[in-house]
């Protein structure tokens, strides 16, 4: 699930904001965002076909090198008290 809502909030960023710089002012406002519509679900639906391949790939690779690198002692919590 976290590399499909990651690309889902991602991609839609990039999508609205590439395709609001390259074709703001000279498009209809409704065709871009039908533009962005179109290129954030098709980016969407990519990741969800592949994170199945992702997954299969990263597990291979790590039982392969045997190597699984996590920090144990790191504290990633942004409020320490």
């Amino acid at each position: 699930m976290r590399t499909i809502v990651s690309t889902i909030v991602g991609e839609g960023l990039d999508s609205t904001i590439f395709i609001g710089l390259a074709f703001g002012g000279t498009l209809p406002a409704g065709v871009i965002v039908g533009i962005v519509a179109g290129q954030w679900a098709i980016k969407v639906l990519y990741e969800v076909a592949a994170t199945p391949l992702t997954y299969t790939a990263v597990g291979w690779l790590k039982s392969r090198e045997r190597v699984d690198t996590f920090d144990y002692e790191t504290n990633f919590n942004p409020v320490r008290l």
